[in-house]
């Protein structure tokens, strides 16, 4: 623990990452707290940090553990401050047309609610609401200030798709969906804005700290168009002949976004990444595509030089292309990978591929795209090994904070369970089947940002470890939290197959283990 004032205490999650909490302040104020040290410390951009997850009552810090620390940070954000170069908070009017497609629905919650239709606008366009955090998908801002009287419990069966720009009510919150996503909120119209377009900068309408007002709007307000993917930067060097289970292109983990409600991402297995990166000559942060589980079949495009890695052998037509080793393909070559290999497999193209802000899942007949420009060259690292994963690993994990959730007999079940990753697995979480985790208490806390690794314990006692693609903010407490140099082991589990156990270690030799694991 450390404490940079007598106002705040930081807590360490684990290597690279800590939370910050404000005993004694309400949740408003302290989130008031969190956002503005964010602001800070983004406009301060100090060497080794990452990002700062504002959470509904904490801030989450992620920072390289090599090059700085939580509490230097919090200073630096206080001098940023001080210095009145942290940016201010902003005031935005939101059209929204009451009703409309969610007629019937703002009717029945009227009702629920023992209001009219009419009154319920009246109320929720008169207030002030202020955005607390985001979460649950890019751009989603949980705003506070909704009246008391407005207040109102989930959907018991979400929808499957709530169309984009539905304003809607949950518990104590307001918040307009993005589009293409489940809801259960209570929606109760429908705002003409875009909150979130990967091609505008920035690509989120909200940030923590932003001051909202709701317009009545007229029932003709045109929408405004989805938003458009931006178009290729690179040419395309492979066609995707079979997408497989999931694939997708991918980057180094994204910094500095969570002010956008996006997740850091990147590659599951971030060292099979950077392998198959050195193969092709290129640095170990460049682009890469991935394959979870099911590995794809490509067409190549133009005479490219790659390298991929996984376990077994490739095939370039006849030819058989063993891991790491780079090879030089023609163009009409297809490209096949194992399919009872390790379950990610990476493939790198010298020169680096362009990977889109937003990642998603590759398609049929999809092109990748070569990088528009090489990428930066990078420090030479170090020789380094990826061990095979086994069918059953020890992984190591720093505790977690919330003792008076997590006692004495939850930590030891977590530690003396033999624990198999679920078939349910994927890059936002991996779930794990056991017997569930006797609780304390209940696991609801408020939301709050979740770093890779993280153990989260929900009502049913059955632990979830947050991948790269995680919700950017959560409710339920973290038993404890992966070590960033145990990862692999997990990315490379097989779901419904491998078997894992934990064991507790220290802060100190997490970080150790990071700095032997990198380099």
């Amino acid at each position: 623990m450390a404490a940079p004032s007598a106002d705040l205490v930081v807590g360490d999650l684990s290597d690279g990452a800590a939370r910050v909490v404000f005993p004694g302040e309400p949740e408003a104020g302290a989130n008031r707290r969190a956002a503005a040290l964010a602001r800070a410390l983004a406009a301060a951009a100090p060497a080794g940090f990452e990002d700062a997850v504002v959470g509904a009552a904490s801030l989450l810090l992620l920072f390289d553990p090599a090059t700085t620390s939580a509490t230097r940070l919090l200073e630096q954000a206080r001098e940023t401050e001080t210095r009145g170069e942290a940016g201010e908070e902003r005031s935005l009017r939101v059209p929204v047309v009451y009703g409309g497609p969610h007629a019937g629905a703002l009717e029945a919650l009227a009702r629920e609610l023992s209001l009219s239709a009419e009154e319920l606008v009246r109320m929720h366009a008169a207030a002030e609401y202020r955005v607390a955090f985001l979460g649950f998908a890019p751009g989603f801002a949980y705003m506070t200030g909704l009246p008391e009287r407005l207040a109102a419990p989930r959907l018991e069966t979400p929808a499957l798709r709530m169309p984009a720009g539905s304003v809607a009510i949950a518990g104590p919150y307001t918040s307009i969906y993005p589009g293409g996503t489940p809801g259960g909120w209570r929606a109760i119209g429908i705002a003409p804005v875009r909150v979130f377009d990967p091609a505008h900068e920035p690509p989120s309408l909200f940030s923590p700290g932003d001051r909202v007002r709701f317009e009545a709007a007229a029932a003709d307000a045109p929408m405004p168009p989805a938003p458009a993917a931006p178009p290729p930067r690179g040419a395309p060097v492979l066609r995707v002949v079979s997408p497989g289970a999931f694939a997708l292109v991918t980057g180094p983990p994204r910094r500095g976004v969570s002010g956008w409600g996006l997740a850091p991402g990147g590659p599951m297995d971030p060292l099979a990444a950077a392998l198959a990166n050195r193969g092709a000559g290129n640095p170990e942060s460049a682009a890469v595509l991935e394959s979870n589980l099911t590995p794809p079949r490509l067409e190549v495009l133009r005479p490219i030089r790659l390298c991929w890695w996984g376990s077994g052998e490739a095939r370039d037509g006849d030819t058989r292309i063993a891991p790491g080793a780079a090879f030089d393909a023609a163009v009409g070559d297809v490209l096949a990978f194992p399919s009872d290999g390790d379950p990610r497999m990476y493939l790198a193209v010298a020169g680096g591929l362009e990977a889109p802000l937003s990642p998603s899942r590759l398609a049929a007949g999809e092109l990748v795209c070569a990088a528009p420009e090489p990428p930066a060259p990078e420090p030479p690292a170090r020789r380094r090994e990826a061990p095979p994963p086994g069918d059953a690993i020890e992984v190591r994990v720093v505790p977690g904070l919330e003792h008076e959730i997590f006692d004495a007999a939850t930590r030891e079940a977590l530690r003396a369970t033999e624990w198999r990753v679920s078939a349910h697995s994927d890059r936002r979480g991996l779930r794990l089947e056991g017997p569930p985790i006797p609780l304390a208490g209940r696991p609801e806390v408020p939301s709050e940002g979740a770093p890779l690794g993280a153990i989260q314990v929900p009502p049913d006692g059955v632990p979830i470890v947050f991948g790269p693609d995680r919700p950017l903010t959560a409710g339920y407490a973290r038993i404890a939290n992966v070590i960033s140099a145990d990862w692999r082991l997990l990315a490379q589990a097989r779901p419904g197959h491998t078997r894992v156990r934990f064991r507790e270690v220290t802060l100190e030799e997490a970080v150790a283990a990071r700095a032997g694991s990198v380099g």
